[in-house]
């Protein structure tokens, strides 16, 4: 019989290998990268692989500021953290909320480094 991990195994290997690659291709760049969202898909992603040049995880939640996430001990920080201590990239891994975190980005906190996103199973630079 087939179990839900196997039917979601082809898209969570499609979805690891563009993470794979989007910070593979920031570390050769001498980008440095944080990521956007600190949700159930976000903490998930992060802790299936190890994930060598990543900063920081932005989330807007208060709770979840200032902890680590599970398994890959990531920093969880607020929004503000990016002009305090900015990165060159966003990636933002928070499927509910992107277009609200990609504007929050440039409007709010005017970031001007690369943002892209995670859809379904890839990532989209957002202009």
């Amino acid at each position: 019989t087939t179990s839900d991990l196997d039917i979601l195994s082809p898209s969570l290997d499609r979805v690891l290998e563009a993470c794979q690659s989007f910070f593979s291709e920031a570390a050769r760049r001498g980008r440095s990268v944080a990521v956007w969202g600190a949700s159930q898909q976000a903490v998930t992603v992060l802790a299936l692989k190890s994930w060598s040049n990543i900063r920081y995880v932005v989330d807007s939640a208060t709770y979840k500021q200032g902890r680590f996430t599970p398994v890959s001990h990531l920093l969880i920080v607020g929004p503000q953290r990016l002009a305090q201590d900015s990165v060159d990239d966003v990636l933002v891994i928070a499927p509910r909320f992107t277009g609200e975190i990609v504007d929050q980005l440039r409007s709010t906190l005017k970031f001007r480094g690369g943002v892209a996103v995670l859809e379904d199973d890839h990532i989209r630079d957002v202009p």
